[in-house]
């Protein structure tokens, strides 16, 4: 938004447009000609279609691009800029660049002061019988809302996900629920493989 749309809707609001010109930095001669404008120029236009380019690969692409790689990516897309528009138009429009690093979490933490727990698979993944191993995991997802995890339960045998759970945490209930809806899938193919040998 340039300041003279920014004006603009403070007017709409009813402020005084003179109070809003000095907030905005412009004096109200430069508006008022801004004003009676027919309409927005040919720059102004192009301007508007490279802000809207802009919030497209931010939210879209990468919100880790400052102004420098936002550039180069507008101009793979065809767009005649150079970085010091660009870092203007993302500065008056509030878009800035997310830190790329971002944090990781750990999601196995082992208890020191635990004694060890039985490897009851003995390091074997390899596929076998179903129904007989299975092995969890926890992973993690960024969303726009934050983290989101999942843990989930692998039968070995049939390489099939038996169970999972999704959450915005990672405690003992979320494994707990992966770890039941996994148990359902098992007493349910037992309940199918009694039905057909019946049958």
């Amino acid at each position: 938004m340039s300041r003279y749309h920014w004006v603009n809707a403070r007017k709409a609001e009813g402020f005084e447009v003179r109070a809003a010109c000095k907030l905005a930095g412009v004096s109200p001669s430069a508006y008022y000609d801004f004003e009676s404008r027919p309409g927005p120029s040919e720059a102004e236009r192009y301007e508007a279609e490279v802000l809207n380019e802009i919030w497209d690969l931010h939210h879209h692409l990468d919100d880790t691009y400052g102004s420098p790689r936002m550039t180069t990516a507008l101009r793979d897309r065809g767009y005649a800029v150079n970085h010091k528009r660009v870092e203007r138009i993302m500065a008056d429009n509030g878009i800035y660049a997310r830190d790329g690093r971002r944090k990781k979490l750990r999601t196995t933490i082992p208890d020191v002061s635990a004694p060890p727990l039985p490897d009851l698979v003995g390091r074997d993944f390899a596929v076998g019988e179903p129904r007989l191993r299975s092995c969890g995991d926890i992973t993690y997802v960024p969303t726009d809302e934050g983290w989101l995890f999942m843990a989930s339960v692998l039968d070995l045998g049939s390489r099939r996900l038996i169970g999972f759970s999704l959450g915005d945490n990672m405690r003992t209930g979320l494994v707990g629920s992966a770890m039941a809806a996994a148990l359902n899938d098992y007493l349910i193919s037992i309940q199918q493989a009694g039905v057909a040998s019946i049958d």
